[in-house]
């Protein structure tokens, strides 16, 4: 095989792969980002319960 296939063939495999792990990793991003405003949203009746 040639070198220079060889590297083409190589730099596609590791640019899919980078690719797929960066978007599996941003998705996951979204996801607990999600979660974590509706955890920490503060509902005005606990703002009225804390000034009390």
């Amino acid at each position: 095989m040639d070198d220079i296939t060889l590297f083409t063939l190589g730099s596609f495999i590791f640019i899919s792969y980078m690719f797929f792990l960066v978007r599996m990793v941003w998705r996951q991003h979204q996801i607990q980002e999600g979660k974590n405003h509706k955890i920490l949203k503060v509902n005005p009746t606990q703002q009225k319960d804390k000034e009390s």
